[in-house]
């Protein structure tokens, strides 16, 4: 922190005191053995507030920061600044009671029996404890309207901090995985047609470009996203040849929503990866649909698929999305999959928050 915002800080601090300080000596009134009437009480005031601030900022600063995480060892530290403070502040008003003169009054108005005459001191001292508690406990308790907004703030901090770091995480999975997927798409191409993967693998560079660019972005028009499942699904297209129908449908984009990159993504590359090989082409369809109106957007996503010959995966790609629309939409978003026969579907709604 730069100096002067460190010297504005304590300035707006000292400002605050010293004019509670001088609100407290305007009207008339007695505090134990003085009063702002004859004057005796300004100096019990400054040094009463140099006490108070003391346990004020001990708490907001040191006590709870330190030890909020231990309660009981919090409490009983609290307890213990608050019992010392208060003995030292009523030494205090002791030792300037008798220099101005007034503990003898105090001790004779008192009408205390002649016995306890050798025990002036300590049971004076015990009246100023009594009187001075209450007023320095509730100045400790008053730093917790200064500590909570800047607990609050922290909190608040620490879980974004948290989500960042949860979804870098995930990225970070997601970018090796996609670089798997895509290396072992062009490597069934190779023995195919030559001609097809190299095209392939200059097509693939664009959509790890894309991942590059984007990735580490929080949000993104869902239209440059369109352009990119675009782009992939005729590299999918090119991949199937024919031996399958691919079709994609994103004209429902009535709004420019900014949405986080990458979300579809999982699905549809499961989709194609995942795609049918029967000898009837008619039996092998990818169809998906990407929508935006109303402060929702979503895409509904269907493919055919081959049981008997269905690859194991690991479906890192959907439980990273999983994972992922819990972290950005928690509950403001529906992801559904229906699984039939043949036929695997998928449809991600979500509501843009405010």
């Amino acid at each position: 922190m730069r100096a002067w915002k460190i010297v504005l800080i304590l300035a707006k601090h000292l400002s605050i005191w010293v004019g509670l300080t001088w609100l407290l000596l305007q009207p008339t009134w007695y505090w134990s053995l003085f009063s702002t009437e004859d004057g005796s009480l300004f100096w019990p005031l400054v040094y009463g507030m140099l006490f108070n601030a003391v346990l004020f900022y001990a708490n907001a600063l040191r006590a709870y920061p330190k030890f909020r995480a231990r309660r009981w060892r919090y409490w009983v530290i609290s307890a213990s600044c608050i019992l010392v403070v208060s003995l030292l502040e009523s030494i205090s008003d002791l030792f300037y009671a008798d220099h101005i003169g007034y503990l003898d009054p105090y001790w004779q108005a008192a009408d205390m029996p002649i016995a306890l005459e050798g025990f002036k001191e300590p049971l004076v001292l015990i009246d100023l404890m009594i009187s001075v508690l209450p007023i320095n406990t509730i100045y400790w308790l008053a730093s917790f309207a200064y500590l909570l907004p800047k607990e609050r703030l922290r909190n608040v901090e620490l879980e974004r901090s948290m989500l960042h770091a949860e979804l870098n995480q995930l990225r970070a999975q997601m970018e090796p995985h996609t670089l798997f997927n895509g290396i072992n798409g062009i490597y069934h191409l190779i023995d195919e047609d030559k001609e097809l993967a190299k095209q392939y693998l200059l097509d693939f560079s664009g959509i790890l470009r894309y991942h590059l660019e984007t990735g580490r972005k929080d949000k993104i028009s869902i239209h440059r996203e369109a352009s990119f499942l675009d782009h992939y699904f005729r590299l999918a297209q090119l991949r199937a040849g024919d031996e399958a129908i691919i079709q994609w449908d994103f004209t429902e984009l009535d709004e420019d929503l900014s949405i986080p990159p990458l979300l579809f993504y999982p699905l549809v590359e499961n989709a194609t990866k995942y795609l049918s090989r029967f000898e009837s082409l008619s039996k092998n369809r990818l169809d998906a649909k990407l929508w935006a109106y109303d402060g929702r957007f979503g895409l509904s996503i269907s493919n055919t698929y081959d049981k008997s010959t269905r690859e194991s995966g690991t479906q890192i790609g959907l439980e990273n999305l999983r994972e992922r629309l819990n972290l950005l939409f928690s509950d403001a978003h529906q992801l559904t999959i229906r699984e039939s026969d043949d036929i695997f579907e998928v449809e991600l709604e979500c509501r843009v928050k405010n």
